[in-house]
């Protein structure tokens, strides 16, 4: 029985291509991130702000984050694309809705001479960052880095699932929680590299010397407020 090629498979709701390039499937991410996007300024008129965030989480990054640890680590260039829909998103439930409303209730007859023609400051679109940093939201990126890092210590603990704990291998060194990468060549390795390379840049701030003492709470949460401080310090969010 001959297998036919193909240019593109699904497994698991996960599109794979030859390359492991991930251009298929956050083509896909894009798409249900606008229907969600769609659907959340429908149904936000009619329901209480107290209740933006759980809508936000429930119908929004819940496929944003979706086995995002496998493909999260494509090129910037990609991944910009999933992160201006999360921008705009943020901005239809947390901006501030009556300054951008202001805006468009005048007419160019009704501004003071030689203020009718809109600047540039008109266009502006408003900045995430302080919405990011007061609701306390990780953006895209440090979204892949969160799930990535909670996937690994599940297998470095769990010892499971075989097939991926037997490729892994621990410094014996100080840091007996650093991962010794592989070879990155080929492209079946790209993936699992940035994820392994991920968990070595954070596991060393995280004060958590061997994978004995990896409680999964007390990493998620000091990995979470890590992430949340470097976040509110960088310049990630626009």
């Amino acid at each position: 029985m001959s297998i036919k090629e193909v240019t593109e498979t699904r497994f698991l709701g996960v599109i794979f291509d030859p390359l492991l390039n991930w251009n298929k499937h956050i083509d896909h991410v894009v798409t249900k991130l606008k229907i969600s996007t769609a659907t959340i300024k429908q149904i936000s008129k009619y329901i209480p702000q107290s209740y933006f965030k759980t809508i936000y989480h429930t119908l929004f990054e819940s496929h944003l984050c979706y086995c995002i640890s496998v493909w999260g680590g494509a090129k910037r260039k990609l991944m910009e694309r999933t992160f201006t829909i999360q921008k705009r998103v943020l901005r239809l439930l947390f901006g501030d809705r009556q300054a951008f409303l202001e805006k468009l209730c005048t007419c160019a007859r009704s501004r003071p001479f030689g203020e009718q023609r809109l600047g540039s400051a008109f266009y502006q679109k408003e900045h995430t960052k302080p919405i990011f940093d007061k609701h306390n939201l990780l953006n895209v990126y440090n979204l892949f880095k969160y799930m990535s890092c909670n996937e690994i210590a599940k297998i470095i603990v769990n010892r499971s699932p075989s097939s991926i704990h037997n490729g892994i291998t621990l410094s014996e060194r100080n840091n007996r929680n650093r991962i010794i990468l592989r070879d990155k060549a080929k492209p079946h390795n790209v993936s699992f590299y940035t994820t392994c390379n991920t968990w070595n840049m954070l596991i060393s701030k995280l004060n958590i010397p061997s994978p004995s003492c990896i409680v999964f709470n007390n990493l998620k949460f000091k990995l979470k407020s890590y992430l949340l401080y470097s976040q509110r310090e960088g310049s990630d969010s626009n």
